[in-house]
């Protein structure tokens, strides 16, 4: 087939950019050509990544907005509204530059808004959504104000974009709450885990010696839902209780929250952890992560949301740190455990809780035989369930599910 790739931003060092880089090599080993249409990519972000992808940039008449600078609400009303017009915009561009003979096109996140613009151009072609979360949905704030323009935002988005939707063959998310959020809106869903390279993150299980020097680590963009000061307050309850722990926090800082990483300098330097806590805001190449994981012995994720939302989003480096040998230590309501499962895949922790992240380390560190246990079922769950072949193949699957449930 004819498969062309949507991504509204290759810019960022972020998991779904990698994500999208592994779909597309993976559907050319599948024996498809696959074109890969955006209007932001930065040739710097994976380069060992996106080489050998036929990679088409579509600039759209203005940058497209991220970031909200506005503080005020009807300020940030203006700002919401004209990064609807940009992207509108690009997904016009977009759909005018896929090739009028592609077979299917795989939108990811927000370029689903490119599917009402090129269905028109193009009726044969299938066109699948990859929703990783949501583009909007409500959640109650503190303010009376914002709350109120919360509701009436999303209640406008539901009406708008559901106009959106209907021009969908399918989609394609990874757990059970994006699934119910797409078919109540009319999309037909299939549930595809991420895939994980797990050959090129592959490492031996390591050997714990009691008493011997442990690294912990943790991976993720910088923000403050990332709630690294728990793992590194693990570290000081461990070292203050006798044990050789230290950390590695690699938190690329693409969404330019300085004031947050300050406060996790500040937090370290509270508590003299810097030699044994390292912050890593430029974050780290591929290979880069592939050392790290191979050079540490528990991956730690506390990643949390607080309620009505109550959880997070689906992790990739929780995959690849288990495909690399590590243990691995989640909070539950982390989105992942709907694969894995506590006490066997991984070890699962209370939101916030640094006091049960330490109490999860001192079991591995003084078990041997649990550390390997965990460990080893992790790495084979990735082994047998997660590939980019898999993914890719389930994109194309979704569409003649749909064909049979229609």
């Amino acid at each position: 087939m004819k498969i062309a790739l949507v991504c509204f931003n290759l810019s960022w060092q972020a998991g779904g950019v990698r994500l999208i880089y592994e779909e597309a090599h993976a559907l050319m080993r599948l024996g498809h050509t696959v074109a890969l249409y955006t209007p932001e990519f930065d040739e710097q972000v994976y380069p060992e990544l996106w080489r050998g992808i036929d990679i088409r940039v579509v600039r759209p008449a203005k940058p497209l907005v991220w970031q909200y600078a506005s503080a005020g609400l009807w300020g940030r009303v203006r700002e919401k509204r004209e990064q609807v017009r940009r992207m509108t915009d690009a997904a016009r561009r977009i759909a005018a530059a896929i090739d009028a003979d592609t077979d299917l096109v795989n939108l990811h996140d927000f370029a689903y808004r490119v599917a009402p613009f090129y269905k028109p151009r193009n009726p044969g072609a299938k066109l699948v959504w990859y929703m990783a979360d949501p583009p909007y949905q409500y959640l109650p704030k503190t303010n009376i104000l914002y709350d109120v323009a919360s509701r009436a935002w999303n209640a406008y988005a539901d009406i708008v974009e559901r106009k959106v939707f209907a021009s969908l063959d399918a989609a394609v998310t990874l757990i059970k709450r994006n699934q119910a959020w797409l078919e109540a809106r009319g999309v037909r869903t299939s549930i595809v885990w991420t895939g994980i390279d797990a050959k090129a993150f592959s490492a031996p299980v390591r050997t714990l010696q009691g008493g011997k020097q442990l690294t912990l680590m943790t991976v993720g963009a910088l923000n403050k839902y990332r709630r690294f000061e728990d793992a590194i307050e693990a570290v000081r309850i461990l070292r203050e209780g006798g044990r050789d722990v230290r950390l590695v926090v690699v938190c690329k800082n693409i969404w330019e929250q300085d004031a947050y990483l300050a406060e996790l300098k500040q937090f370290v330097a509270e508590r003299k952890l810097e030699p044994y806590v390292e912050l890593m805001p430029q974050g780290a190449s591929e290979e880069e992560l592939k050392k790290l994981y191979a050079t540490s012995h528990i991956f730690v994720l506390p990643i949390h949301l607080p309620p009505p939302r109550n959880g997070f989003g689906w992790q990739m480096v929780a995959f690849e740190a288990l495909a690399a040998g590590l243990p691995l230590i989640v909070c539950r309501t982390n989105d992942v455990m709907e694969a894995l499962k506590d006490g066997e895949t991984a070890l699962a922790v209370e939101p916030k809780s640094p006091e049960q992240i330490a109490h999860k380390v001192k079991m591995l560190m003084d078990d041997p035989a649990m550390y390997k246990k965990i460990a080893t079922a992790g790495q084979e769950f990735v082994r047998k369930n997660m590939s980019w072949e898999k993914f890719a193949q389930g994109i194309i699957d979704a569409i003649e599910l749909n064909r049979k449930t229609k």
